[in-house]
């Protein structure tokens, strides 16, 4: 069993209080499951999948990445920075 250090744990209660937890709004959960569905991303690749979806009910369709797999969502441009 992995336990964060108390210095890992200060720094995500400062992060905590600072920058607030955003919960996604329905219309992103229902997106996640349809990228996922369409074998886009592997289990492997939450964020991924959830930043896409994201991006998706936000109307962007640009995003700077050195990661391929946003290659292969459709209507999303994956730009090389």
């Amino acid at each position: 069993r992995v336990m964060a250090s108390p210095v890992m744990v200060k720094t995500m209660e400062a992060l905590g209080a600072t920058f607030p937890l955003v919960h996604p709004p329905p219309v992103v959960v229902e997106r996640v499951r349809g990228i996922y569905r369409a074998g886009v991303f592997g289990c492997t690749q939450c964020f991924d999948l959830s930043l896409a979806a994201t991006m998706q009910a936000q109307g962007l369709t640009r995003i700077y990445t050195y990661d391929e797999v946003f290659r292969r969502i459709p209507g999303i441009m994956a730009l090389t920075p």
